[in-house]
């Protein structure tokens, strides 16, 4: 063949297949059009037809959505709280804000603007009309506790009483005499509660009476050589809330309740606020329980401080976000000191966190330059193949440094859980944090390295920060819905944020400062029934309550707070009595965990950890306790 026909023909095969594979692409790509343009006509009928289902829905009342027939809540079971009204004659006054204008000049303008203006022009300016409340919470109103339901779950949820004003008040606020406490460590935000508290009194409700500032914890109720009380106005805690501290102060210990109950009698106080952790929510619920015991008509709230954030019900405390934030410094230090410090440069940091390492976790996982945790809810590994020092020296070997954080309360199973106690009761740690330091450079050396191991304790810097914009809202809203419970006359009640925003009220006995999920009581064996609980010391302090038997040494069965004022009878005389019974109980066969149970709610009646359920008749037990009335205590 010619080599022009042989070029020809290839020329007709290449035109040819470009043909066929242009008439191939665009058939596919029309098809793939058509099919495109035939699902976007599907979705815009789907989605008229939601829109018209919406709005018919809308129209008729019906909610919208999809019926999940295994997921309901049929009951809900209020947890209510102490109501004055039902031991005492309400005022049954209007709740209206009242929109009070101060009386005096505030005392923080700057010279160099103009002065504030008089009490006259004041007067003129504000027409002092009330104002209504754009919301009144009415009685059955609450906060879900369990708001992620499963399928098949139980068909029922308890519910907490929501914050908020009610329409009526217990107090009349002309007659009204509150004081104001903050006690415990220190933490971000207490100067906001303080300001919101005071300014709700003063100038929402416009209350006639005084309140007072109580100095220096529970000790200002009675040392007045050393803690006076002072008279808080909204010019005077004007600006204190862009402070750290509290402008009160705070102390541990100090409860005397026949002299907290004199105080609030002698100045006829109505309200009480108590701001404090675990020690002091226990010490405001013996003065709520001493004022209905003594027919006083005195509103007791609580407003729980922590900066662990390991209070039960409630979603976070106040300053907690602070605390993380201010405890980013640290970290952002420690990886500076870890990257410049030559050779295996590590930065080990200490965060605050007795019994749960909320903070600890939560500044980790904020930093994101943390290549260790160590937390106390975590058992440690130092070595092995799931060791903190193998992988400490990995991370060291791939990035030239590394960062540790380490909650203070971390590492008891490795160095041991210390017997003594502070002021408040609480144990003394373990020093984790120069712990974890030795044995790292010791295991560096270990495998001929050497490690330049850098240990940063902030220590009481992250708690005495002043609150950052999200704690100082949420201070407000505290503070606020404080007094409105406390003006409502519901007394012997903690509150804080809980299922996600919305705001409620606990009673304080059932409050409690524990870490979340935390183990409550062992079992025990029959033999050898024996109970084991130190001397009683300062307000606050854990007493364990042990039980001893031949196969189990001094297991732990819960902690049991001494109580504010102390014992009429010491706690080795309760004990012994406690022992006696216990043994003697422990004879007639019956259920141990009863037995525990029974004597424990007789002679150690404040139990932080809820006991088994006694399934024996509590006339069965009565009958026994009479039967040997000689051995305890009345």
């Amino acid at each position: 063949m010619p080599s022009s026909s042989a070029g020809t023909l290839a020329t007709v095969v290449v035109a040819c297949s470009v043909t066929a594979a242009v008439t191939f692409y665009l058939t596919a790509t029309a098809a793939e059009r058509k099919v495109l343009a035939e699902k976007k006509r599907q979705y815009e009928r789907d989605l008229e037809l939601k829109e018209k289902t919406i709005a018919a829905r809308k129209l008729s009342g019906e909610p919208t959505g999809e019926v999940i027939d295994d997921v309901t809540v049929d009951k809900v079971y209020l947890w209510n709280i102490e109501d004055l009204k039902k031991r005492f004659t309400p005022c049954n006054i209007e709740n209206v804000m009242r929109n009070k204008a101060s009386t005096t000049t505030n005392p923080y303008y700057f010279p160099s603007m103009k002065k504030s203006a008089s009490n006259d022009s004041m007067a003129e300016l504000s027409d002092g009309k009330p104002t209504p409340y754009n919301k009144l919470i009415t009685n059955h109103e609450c906060v879900l506790g369990e708001i992620v339901r499963k399928p098949n779950q139980q068909p029922y949820t308890h519910g907490y009483v929501r914050a908020g004003p009610r329409r009526l008040l217990h107090f009349d606020p002309a007659k009204v005499n509150a004081a104001i406490v903050t006690c415990g460590g220190l933490c971000p935000g207490l100067n906001n509660v303080i300001r919101e508290i005071v300014n709700t009194l003063s100038q929402t409700y416009g209350i006639g009476g005084k309140i007072f500032g109580i100095q220096g914890g529970y000790n200002g109720f009675h040392d007045f050589e050393h803690y006076r009380p002072v008279e808080l106005t909204p010019e005077l805690v004007a600006n204190i809330h862009h402070e750290g501290g509290t402008v009160l102060g705070s102390s541990r210990g100090g409860f005397d309740l026949d002299k907290i109950l004199h105080f609030l009698k002698s100045n006829k106080v109505s309200c009480l606020f108590v701001i404090g952790g675990d020690g002091t929510h226990r010490g405001a619920f013996r003065i709520h329980e001493g004022c209905m015991e003594q027919g006083m008509n005195v509103a007791v709230a609580g407003i729980p401080k922590t900066i662990d954030n390991d209070v039960d019900y409630i979603d976070r405390s106040f300053g907690f976000e602070s605390s993380v934030e201010a405890a980013q410094v640290a970290i952002r230090s420690a990886k500076t000191e870890a990257i410049c410090n030559m050779p295996n440069g590590i930065g080990v940091v200490k965060l605050m966190g007795r019994s749960a390492g909320f903070l600890a976790g939560h500044a980790t996982m904020a930093s994101g330059d943390v290549d260790l945790c160590l937390l106390p809810e975590v058992p440690i590994v130092l070595d092995g193949e799931k060791g903190c020092l193998p992988h400490l020296r990995k991370r060291v070997k791939e990035q030239g440094y590394a960062v540790v954080v380490v909650a203070e309360g971390a590492g008891e199973d490795l160095l041991g859980v210390s017997a003594e106690t502070d002021a408040s009761g609480n144990k003394k740690l373990p020093a984790i944090g120069t712990h974890m330091k030795q044995e790292i450079e010791k295991y560096f050396k270990e495998k001929g390295d050497i490690a330049t191991v850098k240990y940063i304790d902030p220590s009481y810097t992250v708690r005495s920060v002043p609150a950052n914009a999200s704690d100082s809202l949420y201070c407000m809203q505290l503070g606020q819905n404080a007094v409105h419970g406390a003006m409502a006359g519901f007394t012997g009640f903690s509150l804080g944020r809980g299922s996600g925003s919305s705001q409620m009220h606990v009673h304080l006995a059932h409050f409690q400062f524990t870490p979340r999920g935390a183990p409550v009581l062992q079992s025990f064996a029959r033999d050898q029934l024996t109970v084991q609980v130190q001397e009683s010391g300062p307000h606050g302090t854990t007493v364990p309550i042990k039980y001893l038997q031949p196969t189990t040494s001094g297991k732990t069965l819960g902690c049991y707070k001494c109580p504010a004022g102390g014992h009429k009878q010491s706690l080795r005389a309760i004990t012994e009595n406690a022992i006696a019974k216990a043994t003697l109980l422990a004879k007639s066969a019956l259920d141990p965990k009863c037995i525990m149970r029974y004597y424990i709610s007789v002679f150690l009646p404040n139990v932080t950890y809820p006991l088994p359920t006694c399934s024996i008749p509590e006339k069965q037990l009565r009958k026994l306790h009479n039967q040997t009335a000689g051995l305890f205590l009345n």
